[in-house]
């Protein structure tokens, strides 16, 4: 079963989005967003290709991909499928 990995960063991305979103929106909006971060994941874990591949110069990146948080677009989820993970 393949497994999702969150780098510390982009946790600390997740929680400030939510908070911003929480102090201009409520927090209905901020656990919205949350809730679709998730649900985006997971259709990434079960489907890692439909992200859009990213044409990258630094050989670290190569195989990383983007997509966006559903209902939140201007928010992307950089990743890079199992596949290509070292």
């Amino acid at each position: 079963m393949p497994r999702l990995y969150i780098r510390a960063a982009a946790r600390r991305d997740l929680v400030e989005h939510a908070v911003y979103l929480a102090a201009e929106g409520g927090e209905e909006l901020a656990e919205r967003f949350l809730s679709q971060a998730e649900a985006s994941c997971a259709l990434l874990l079960d489907q890692p290709e439909i992200g859009s591949p990213l044409v990258v110069r630094d050989p670290a990146l190569v195989g990383i991909r983007k997509w966006p948080v559903k209902d939140f677009e201007s928010i992307l989820i950089f990743y890079v499928p199992h596949g290509n993970a070292e």
